[in-house]
């Protein structure tokens, strides 16, 4: 009996604990999320949400802005009390992409649902290239979540293709099943799935042409060019009066970007090919952008056409891409594209801040060379500089005249460079000293070289009967070329200054001339 005894207090004891470890695996049991998203041919894909919980409760996902109103929940056990949706701030600011879906639910014993939406363009195709890129996998749980992707059966992808924004990713899984390729991954928390595939066969291509522009395009995303080309065509008069030239035949394409291209931001590029500009590419991930926001990546694309077709170099990157970038962002303000140049520039503003005008880095960048700062503080950089000078001497009209003297310059030689931007601003002084602050660097020293001759030029136009302002203003010029032979440079920018003045009030001059004249012969034949 006593033995008996025994065995019944240890079984005793052994049941309490089962039921206290049963309450706490109950008590602490985590939420559970997991992901699966079916892509078809076209790159449509199907996301569905899988949610396991132990109990009565709340929680919540992200869900695209887009599909709030298509979303599709099913409660396999447990009952759903309610669902309601809410704005994502991020940084202050509303998501323009996503909202927040919240949900109540309660059950007797465990919840178990899926949340169900789709997505036009969940992989972006242009045969034989192709990548999926998923939504965004955030929701109240921390930590991994499992996914899985179902691709087409004859997609070609490996572990090594498979990827998440973050780049923390485990348990990676590529295997074939039936007419699938099965991509499973576990990624952290708000991520994404990234995975780099390819398709077997080559895609027909349509080819688009609107006035100097041709675009080709894969069919499915026809619509899209069209709206790009009709951009550019509202544009094309702006840019052909600020650069005071004109294009001809300018192809435009789309590119699926890579893992690399997603990490470094590349929205666009122009390749320099055999000595001349080749065709624009525009990273086609940004069809599913905020609207507009590919059409302000053409608007920059197509500048640097304009900036080769006057005899801007590669090699001076900072004025391609400053002047690509303020000249996108301020048309596609007028076109009516303001949230997407806002999300743009905010970039942009965000970086330039943390410079603290140390800009002269971006001297020395090049197609060939990227200053330690790296591309993004290069790009905001050489955007502060054009915005600083357009804000300060007439926004296009400055760019206007600078694109004008820009023609036969020495793009070797930094001074003139600079020299140039003071002159389309009518302060050569002033300008050379912001780029020194800036902290760029010359090997020349100022010559004014180009605004002497710019004057000359314009005293040797005056007529004769300006006479004697005409003479005046030429020995001040005359003057200035003595001064800076000696190295003179604060008495050649006065001469220079005083030869101007000269010459755009000899009309006034002239005029007052006349009424003294006049004055003193009355009042000669008077007294």
């Amino acid at each position: 009996m006593k033995l008996k005894a025994y065995h019944l207090i240890i079984l005793a004891t052994f049941f309490v604990i089962a039921i206290y470890a049963c309450s706490l695996s109950v008590a602490y049991a985590e939420k559970s999320f997991s992901y699966k998203f079916y892509v078809d041919d076209n790159g449509h894909t199907n996301v569905t949400v899988f949610f396991y919980d132990t109990g009565n409760g709340s929680s919540w996902i992200l869900i695209p802005k887009s599909q709030r109103d298509c979303v599709s929940i099913t409660a396999y056990r447990g009952d759903i009390l309610n669902v309601s949706y809410q704005k994502l701030i991020e940084e202050g600011e509303e998501n323009p992409f996503y909202v927040v879906m919240k949900f109540k639910y309660e059950t007797r014993d465990v919840v178990n649902l899926s949340i169900s939406y789709s997505m036009s363009y969940g992989s972006l195709i242009i045969e034989p290239d192709a990548i999926f890129i998923s939504p965004r996998v955030t929701h109240e749980e921390t930590g991994f979540t499992k996914t899985i992707t179902f691709l087409p059966g004859y997609a070609i992808t490996n572990k090594r293709d498979v990827s998440s924004f973050s780049g923390f990713i485990k348990d990676v899984e590529v295997t074939k099943r039936d007419d699938h390729v099965v991509v499973e991954v576990s990624i952290s928390s708000d991520d994404r799935v990234v995975i780099e595939y390819s398709v077997p066969f080559h895609c027909n291509m349509a080819d688009v042409t609107i006035g100097s522009f041709t675009f080709k395009t894969p069919s499915r995303y026809l619509d899209f060019a069209y709206d790009i080309l009709k951009t550019l065509n509202e544009s094309y008069a702006i840019y052909k009066d600020v650069f005071g030239t004109e294009l001809k035949n300018v192809e435009i394409q789309f590119f699926v970007p890579s893992m690399r291209d997603l990490i470094t931001g590349l929205e666009g590029y122009v390749p320099f090919e055999a000595g001349k500009l080749g065709a624009i590419y525009l990273n086609v991930l940004y069809i599913r952008g905020v609207e507009g926001f590919m059409d302000v990546i053409a608007l920059h694309e197509l500048a640097h056409h304009f900036l080769w077709a006057i005899g801007v170099p590669p090699s001076r990157l900072w004025i391609h891409e400053g002047v690509a970038e303020y000249l996108s962002l301020t048309i596609g303000r007028s076109l009516g594209y303001a949230k997407a140049v806002d999300m743009h520039e905010g970039g942009l503003v965000s970086v330039w801040k943390e410079l603290d005008d140390n800009l002269g880095f971006v001297q020395k960048w090049t197609p060939f060379y990227t200053p330690p700062q790296g591309l993004r503080y290069c790009y905001a950089a050489s955007y502060y500089i054009f915005k600083t000078l357009c804000d300060e001497y007439g926004e296009l009209s400055y760019l206007k005249r600078l694109f004008k003297l820009f023609k036969g310059i020495d793009w070797s030689n930094d001074t003139q460079i600079v020299e140039v931007f003071g002159l389309a601003a009518n302060n050569v002084t002033g300008i050379f000293a912001l780029f020194h602050k800036w902290g760029f660097e010359f090997k020349e020293p100022l010559q004014m070289t180009l605004l002497i001759s710019r004057v000359k030029r314009d005293v040797l136009s005056m007529p004769i009967w300006l006479e004697p302002y005409r003479s005046f203003a030429g020995i001040a010029i005359w003057i200035a070329e003595l001064l800076q032979q000696y190295n003179v440079p604060c008495g050649t920018a006065l001469m220079i200054k005083a030869s101007e003045l000269v010459y755009n009030v000899s009309p006034y001059l002239l005029l007052v001339s006349l009424v003294i004249v006049v004055m003193a012969i009355i009042l000669s034949r008077r007294v």
